[in-house]
């Protein structure tokens, strides 16, 4: 990064860490979607129920958006919004991070929840990431770095913009929702590895990254017996058609694909693992 100012370093990373196949996955989520809202509209009997339908369509992408924002001044009232104190330091990685990739300040937050987890909101200014409180107790600032950055990773290539207008049709559009539900999380699934794939390219420690996922999925008190060969052995014991199947379920991909996805990036990048 030394001989890269922030706009030219964020162009190098996003290049990096983007797939072809995230798109294609995205744009045959994105025609479902106007295909399933195309059906809906002409539902009915004449050009009245046609301009009912496309309000209540319209209606509903408005209040999802708006249900959005309220959804982060939720979080505002109600958790502890880093500043000065104890905890700054996770605002000082997230405004380095947002200097860095050439993108918006975040407010960072942390809820009191004993499950390790973090997620991004928003898809315009301001932005939000959410810290459950284990996260900040239970991993190293390394760790937390990676975190952050994975979660900063979402909101700069907008996964947090796509999932506010998508998400909610996914759930709300009649008979074919729950199959673009399904779809949508084919590229859910990628973006978490996108996402990984910048805290890897900005943090150039794989292991950090592999050893805070870790943490996520089985716990802190349970991390240091998996480790990185229990994630390379459980993926070779999990290969194979039913291991796609169970996965295209979940909500994000399993520990052991993320694991073996974030080593392999690193070596793609040059970084000694």
């Amino acid at each position: 990064m030394q001989n890269l100012n922030n706009k030219e370093y964020a162009k190098s990373i996003v290049k990096q860490v983007r797939r072809v196949g995230d798109g294609v996955v995205l744009w045959l989520t994105i025609a479902l979607v106007v295909i399933s809202l195309i059906f809906v509209m002409f539902l009915g009997k004449g050009p009245a129920d046609l301009i009912f339908n496309a309000c209540v369509i319209f209606g509903v992408l408005g209040f999802s958006l708006f249900a959005v924002r309220l959804y982060q001044i939720n979080y505002l009232g109600n958790a502890l919004r880093v500043q000065n104190g104890r905890h700054s330091f996770l605002r000082d990685i997230a405004n380095k991070i947002s200097r860095d990739l050439d993108m918006p300040q975040v407010d960072v937050f942390i809820s009191q929840n004993p499950f390790l987890n973090a997620f991004a909101i928003g898809y315009i200014k301001p932005y939000t990431i959410v810290l459950h409180s284990a996260i900040v107790e239970e991993l190293t600032q390394q760790e937390v770095t990676s975190i952050i950055a994975h979660e900063m990773g979402h909101i700069k290539l907008k996964h947090t913009w796509v999932s506010a207008y998508v998400n909610p049709l996914a759930v709300l559009v009649p008979f074919l929702g729950p199959v673009i539900g399904w779809i949508f999380g084919f590229w859910g699934r990628r973006a978490e590895l996108a996402a990984d794939r910048v805290a890897v390219a900005y943090t150039r420690n794989p292991h950090t990254v592999v050893s805070a996922l870790t943490k996520v999925y089985v716990g802190s008190k349970f991390a240091e017996y998996m480790g990185e060969e229990g994630i390379a052995f459980q993926q070779k014991m999990s290969h194979g058609l039913m291991k796609l199947m169970a996965q295209s379920t979940a909500s994000h991909p399993f520990l052991t694909t993320r694991g073996y996805e974030a080593i392999r990036f690193a070596q793609k990048l040059g970084i000694k693992v």
